[in-house]
């Protein structure tokens, strides 16, 4: 009798410690879990067609390009954008190596002259999740093509959102920018001469 007393007492005990296990999550295998549905998939829903094929740091307001649909949506997803003046594109900086992506701070362009801020208080092409966004101009909606003006974004670039701009959601209130990054924005949208025709 006493031995199966302590054999039931010993299942118990090791049944207890699986559980508590599994409440921290099962240890190396919990975490492994836990990471997994921290991550999310992002599909693609177009691509960028323009005659820039170099990510250049100026100039992008001249740029027209275009914005296909691709097959995994209908023409219709579309409908009704061409009221709008402006679109937001999300988009996907498939050019930057995942092995030089930066999670703390560096100085903006690499340009020491500047100081030295994190990556999420500038807009360079190198973030932790290399997705890019920009207001653009609506010039022409033709089936699930859109096509728009001050894309800077080059040819080939996946597209992972479009969605119309709502004057409500602009920025309420003044604004304020440090210096440095007025400086670095100069140029970024002047209109460059002779600028090719989007192919």
């Amino acid at each position: 009798m006493a031995r199966s007393v302590r054999r039931a007492r010993g299942a118990r005990r090791r049944r207890g410690r699986r559980g508590a296990a599994a409440g921290r999550g099962g240890g190396r295998r919990g975490s492994a879990a836990r990471r997994r549905r921290d991550r999310y998939a992002v599909v693609p829903i177009g691509v960028v067609r323009s005659a820039r094929t170099e990510p250049l740091d100026d100039e992008w307001d001249a740029v027209e390009a275009r914005i296909e649909i691709g097959a995994g949506l209908p023409p219709e997803c579309l409908d009704g954008i061409e009221g709008f003046s402006h679109a937001e594109v999300l988009y996907l900086f498939h050019l930057v190596d995942a092995t030089s992506v930066e999670r703390g701070s560096r100085h903006p362009r690499g340009n020491a002259a500047w100081p030295k801020v994190g990556i999420l208080a500038q807009g360079g092409r190198e973030r932790p999740n290399r997705i890019g966004s920009a207001v653009v101009r609506i010039l022409e909606r033709e089936g699930r093509t859109l096509r728009v003006a001050g894309l800077d974004a080059v040819d080939g670039t996946p597209v992972l959102d479009v969605k119309p701009v709502y004057a409500e959601f602009l920025p309420r209130g003044a604004m304020r920018q440090p210096a440095w990054s007025r400086e670095l924005m100069r140029d970024y949208w002047r209109r460059g001469e002779d600028r090719p025709a989007v192919p």
